[in-house]
Protein backbone atom coordinates (compact mmCIF):
# COMPACT_ATOMS: atom_id res chain seq x y z
CA UNK A 1 0.00 0.00 0.00
CA UNK A 2 1.57 3.15 -1.32
CA UNK A 3 0.99 6.32 0.68
CA UNK A 4 2.08 9.64 -0.37
CA UNK A 5 2.48 12.84 1.71
CA UNK A 6 1.43 16.47 0.40
CA UNK A 7 1.65 19.72 2.10
CA UNK A 8 -0.52 22.48 0.32
CA UNK A 9 -0.78 26.31 1.64
CA UNK A 10 -4.45 26.57 3.21
CA UNK A 11 -7.16 28.70 1.31
CA UNK A 12 -7.57 31.02 4.55
CA UNK A 13 -4.45 33.04 6.03
CA UNK A 14 -6.25 32.89 9.50
CA UNK A 15 -4.74 29.14 9.83
CA UNK A 16 -0.92 28.32 11.28
CA UNK A 17 -0.99 25.41 9.52
CA UNK A 18 -0.67 24.57 5.84
CA UNK A 19 -3.28 21.59 4.49
CA UNK A 20 -1.00 18.28 4.83
CA UNK A 21 -2.75 15.70 2.54
CA UNK A 22 -2.96 11.83 2.53
CA UNK A 23 -3.00 9.87 -0.70
CA UNK A 24 -3.63 6.38 -0.16
CA UNK A 25 -2.98 4.05 -3.54
CA UNK A 26 -6.77 2.93 -4.56
CA UNK A 27 -8.41 5.60 -2.39
CA UNK A 28 -9.82 8.48 -4.77
CA UNK A 29 -10.43 11.11 -2.36
CA UNK A 30 -7.05 11.82 0.03
CA UNK A 31 -7.35 12.17 4.17
CA UNK A 32 -6.43 15.17 5.49
CA UNK A 33 -4.10 15.30 8.98
CA UNK A 34 -5.93 17.38 11.63
CA UNK A 35 -3.32 19.22 13.29
CA UNK A 36 -4.02 21.86 15.71
CA UNK A 37 -0.90 23.92 15.44
CA UNK A 38 -2.75 26.88 17.27
CA UNK A 39 -2.48 25.23 20.60
CA UNK A 40 0.98 23.19 19.95
CA UNK A 41 2.51 25.81 19.33
CA UNK A 42 1.70 27.96 22.58
CA UNK A 43 4.47 25.64 24.53
CA UNK A 44 7.02 26.60 21.63
CA UNK A 45 9.10 29.28 22.34
CA UNK A 46 11.49 28.15 19.65
CA UNK A 47 10.44 25.93 16.81
CA UNK A 48 13.55 23.86 15.48
CA UNK A 49 13.17 22.19 11.69
CA UNK A 50 14.28 19.01 12.97
CA UNK A 51 11.50 18.87 15.93
CA UNK A 52 8.73 19.78 12.81
CA UNK A 53 9.78 17.18 11.08
CA UNK A 54 9.82 14.22 13.60
CA UNK A 55 6.34 15.74 14.45
CA UNK A 56 5.00 15.20 10.96
CA UNK A 57 6.50 11.80 10.83
CA UNK A 58 4.92 10.25 13.48
CA UNK A 59 1.59 12.02 13.02
CA UNK A 60 1.71 10.69 9.87
CA UNK A 61 2.48 7.31 10.92
CA UNK A 62 -0.47 7.82 13.23
CA UNK A 63 -3.15 9.03 10.73
CA UNK A 64 -2.05 6.01 8.05
CA UNK A 65 -2.22 3.70 11.05
CA UNK A 66 -5.91 4.83 11.86
CA UNK A 67 -6.99 5.30 8.24
CA UNK A 68 -5.67 1.98 6.69
CA UNK A 69 -8.13 -0.57 7.80
CA UNK A 70 -6.73 -4.07 8.93
CA UNK A 71 -9.37 -5.41 8.51
CA UNK A 72 -9.42 -5.22 4.26
CA UNK A 73 -8.71 -8.59 2.89
CA UNK A 74 -7.43 -6.62 -0.22
CA UNK A 75 -5.06 -4.40 1.72
CA UNK A 76 -4.07 -7.77 4.46
CA UNK A 77 -4.12 -11.49 3.71
CA UNK A 78 -4.54 -12.37 7.44
CA UNK A 79 -6.54 -8.92 8.39
CA UNK A 80 -3.97 -7.63 10.41
CA UNK A 81 -0.40 -7.06 9.35
CA UNK A 82 -0.42 -4.05 7.00
CA UNK A 83 2.62 -3.38 4.20
CA UNK A 84 2.65 0.43 3.95
CA UNK A 85 5.53 2.24 1.78
CA UNK A 86 5.27 5.99 3.08
CA UNK A 87 6.86 9.14 0.95
CA UNK A 88 7.21 11.69 3.33
CA UNK A 89 8.44 15.58 2.35
CA UNK A 90 10.57 16.95 5.39
CA UNK A 91 13.28 19.82 5.58
CA UNK A 92 15.89 17.31 5.84
CA UNK A 93 15.64 14.53 3.75
CA UNK A 94 18.84 12.84 4.24
CA UNK A 95 19.55 12.82 7.80
CA UNK A 96 16.05 11.40 8.30
CA UNK A 97 17.19 8.56 5.05
CA UNK A 98 19.55 7.86 7.32
CA UNK A 99 17.50 6.75 10.00
CA UNK A 100 14.84 4.49 8.07
CA UNK A 101 16.35 1.08 9.21
CA UNK A 102 15.51 1.87 12.80
CA UNK A 103 12.47 3.72 12.25
CA UNK A 104 11.10 1.06 10.02
CA UNK A 105 11.69 -1.14 12.68
CA UNK A 106 10.21 0.43 15.32
CA UNK A 107 7.40 1.42 13.96
CA UNK A 108 6.98 -2.21 12.73
CA UNK A 109 7.00 -3.53 15.86
CA UNK A 110 4.87 -0.93 17.46
CA UNK A 111 1.66 -1.54 15.29
CA UNK A 112 2.70 -5.18 13.92
CA UNK A 113 2.82 -3.81 10.34
CA UNK A 114 5.83 -3.96 7.41
CA UNK A 115 6.59 -0.27 7.39
CA UNK A 116 8.96 1.32 4.14
CA UNK A 117 9.79 4.97 4.73
CA UNK A 118 11.32 7.10 2.06
CA UNK A 119 11.91 10.68 2.62
CA UNK A 120 12.22 13.59 0.47
CA UNK A 121 12.72 17.36 0.43
CA UNK A 122 9.82 18.97 1.46
CA UNK A 123 8.47 21.89 -0.65
CA UNK A 124 7.05 24.54 1.71
CA UNK A 125 7.11 24.32 5.65
CA UNK A 126 3.91 22.56 7.45
CA UNK A 127 3.55 26.07 9.63
CA UNK A 128 2.36 28.77 7.44
CA UNK A 129 2.83 32.18 7.92
CA UNK A 130 0.11 34.46 8.93
CA UNK A 131 -0.61 37.55 6.25
CA UNK A 132 -1.47 40.91 8.52
CA UNK A 133 -1.10 44.41 8.28
CA UNK A 134 0.25 44.14 11.84
CA UNK A 135 3.06 41.49 13.15
CA UNK A 136 0.93 39.75 15.99
CA UNK A 137 3.21 38.07 18.63
CA UNK A 138 1.96 34.48 19.36
CA UNK A 139 0.46 33.77 22.78
CA UNK A 140 3.00 31.75 24.42
CA UNK A 141 2.25 29.86 27.80
CA UNK A 142 3.37 32.39 30.26
CA UNK A 143 6.89 31.77 31.71
CA UNK A 144 8.22 28.99 29.90
CA UNK A 145 10.51 26.90 31.90
CA UNK A 146 10.92 23.30 33.12
CA UNK A 147 13.78 20.88 33.66
CA UNK A 148 11.59 17.66 32.58
CA UNK A 149 9.09 17.06 30.34
CA UNK A 150 6.12 14.11 31.25
CA UNK A 151 4.00 12.37 29.01
CA UNK A 152 0.52 13.17 30.29
CA UNK A 153 -2.42 11.11 28.41
CA UNK A 154 -4.88 11.18 31.00
CA UNK A 155 -3.98 7.67 32.79
CA UNK A 156 -3.42 6.56 35.73
CA UNK A 157 0.22 6.12 34.81
CA UNK A 158 1.00 9.01 33.75
CA UNK A 159 -0.98 11.07 36.47
CA UNK A 160 1.76 8.85 39.21
CA UNK A 161 4.19 9.50 37.39
CA UNK A 162 3.95 13.45 37.36
CA UNK A 163 2.88 12.94 40.91
CA UNK A 164 6.32 11.30 41.39
CA UNK A 165 8.55 13.65 39.62
CA UNK A 166 6.91 16.80 41.24
CA UNK A 167 7.09 15.53 44.64
CA UNK A 168 10.61 13.95 44.86
CA UNK A 169 11.86 17.77 42.85
CA UNK A 170 10.27 20.03 45.09
CA UNK A 171 12.09 22.90 43.49
CA UNK A 172 11.37 21.51 40.19
CA UNK A 173 9.29 22.70 37.27
CA UNK A 174 7.60 20.01 34.99
CA UNK A 175 5.94 20.35 31.16
CA UNK A 176 3.20 17.95 30.84
CA UNK A 177 2.35 17.05 27.12
CA UNK A 178 -0.99 15.65 26.19
CA UNK A 179 -2.65 14.39 23.28
CA UNK A 180 -6.29 14.12 21.90
CA UNK A 181 -7.88 12.71 18.99
CA UNK A 182 -11.30 15.04 17.51
CA UNK A 183 -12.38 11.40 16.81
CA UNK A 184 -11.69 9.81 19.93
CA UNK A 185 -13.34 10.99 23.18
CA UNK A 186 -12.39 11.43 26.28
CA UNK A 187 -8.85 11.68 27.09
CA UNK A 188 -8.70 15.66 26.45
CA UNK A 189 -11.31 15.83 29.05
CA UNK A 190 -9.29 13.52 31.54
CA UNK A 191 -5.67 15.27 30.66
CA UNK A 192 -7.74 18.50 31.48
CA UNK A 193 -9.56 17.04 35.12
CA UNK A 194 -6.11 15.63 36.25
CA UNK A 195 -4.15 18.85 35.41
CA UNK A 196 -6.60 20.69 37.65
CA UNK A 197 -6.18 17.86 40.40
CA UNK A 198 -2.64 18.43 40.70
CA UNK A 199 -2.93 22.38 40.22
CA UNK A 200 -4.50 21.73 43.71
CA UNK A 201 -1.09 19.98 45.03
CA UNK A 202 1.61 21.81 43.10
CA UNK A 203 0.19 25.38 42.07
CA UNK A 204 2.43 26.99 40.10
CA UNK A 205 5.02 24.09 39.84
CA UNK A 206 3.92 22.89 36.07
CA UNK A 207 2.20 23.41 32.81
CA UNK A 208 0.34 21.46 30.10
CA UNK A 209 0.10 21.56 26.49
CA UNK A 210 -3.11 19.17 25.33
CA UNK A 211 -2.40 18.53 21.60
CA UNK A 212 -4.88 17.86 19.05
CA UNK A 213 -3.96 15.17 16.50
CA UNK A 214 -6.00 13.04 14.38
CA UNK A 215 -7.16 12.41 10.33
CA UNK A 216 -10.15 13.15 8.35
CA UNK A 217 -12.03 11.20 7.65
CA UNK A 218 -10.93 8.94 10.59
CA UNK A 219 -11.04 5.88 9.26
CA UNK A 220 -11.81 2.76 10.38
CA UNK A 221 -8.63 1.13 12.38
CA UNK A 222 -9.11 1.87 16.25
CA UNK A 223 -6.26 0.30 17.51
CA UNK A 224 -3.99 3.71 18.01
CA UNK A 225 -0.88 1.49 18.68
CA UNK A 226 1.32 4.22 17.16
CA UNK A 227 -0.04 6.72 19.22
CA UNK A 228 2.53 6.49 21.89
CA UNK A 229 5.28 7.45 18.69
CA UNK A 230 3.31 10.11 18.42
CA UNK A 231 3.58 11.10 22.31
CA UNK A 232 7.40 10.81 22.38
CA UNK A 233 7.33 13.15 19.18
CA UNK A 234 5.47 15.79 21.03
CA UNK A 235 7.31 15.61 23.96
CA UNK A 236 10.34 15.75 22.10
CA UNK A 237 9.31 18.81 20.16
CA UNK A 238 8.71 20.07 23.31
CA UNK A 239 11.69 18.96 25.42
CA UNK A 240 14.26 20.86 23.05
CA UNK A 241 12.82 24.01 23.76
CA UNK A 242 14.26 23.93 27.14
CA UNK A 243 17.76 22.48 26.25
CA UNK A 244 19.71 19.55 25.12
CA UNK A 245 19.87 17.46 28.36
CA UNK A 246 15.78 17.87 29.45
CA UNK A 247 14.72 14.73 30.41
CA UNK A 248 11.46 12.76 28.95
CA UNK A 249 9.49 11.25 31.65
CA UNK A 250 7.36 8.28 30.32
Amino acid sequence: MNIEVIINPTATTASEAAVIELYVAGVEQPFILDIDFTTILRGAANISELGKDFLLIAAVVYACDKAVDRNDSSISEDRWMRELSVSIPVAFPERWQATTETMEECVSFLTGDDWRFTFRAADRDIIQRRRRRRRVRRRLIPSLQADAVSLFSGGLDSFIGAIDWLSANPAGRLFLVGHHDRDVKGPKHDQVELSTILEGHFSGRFQSVHGRIGVTPAGDDINLRSRSFLFIALATFYAEQFGPMVPIIV
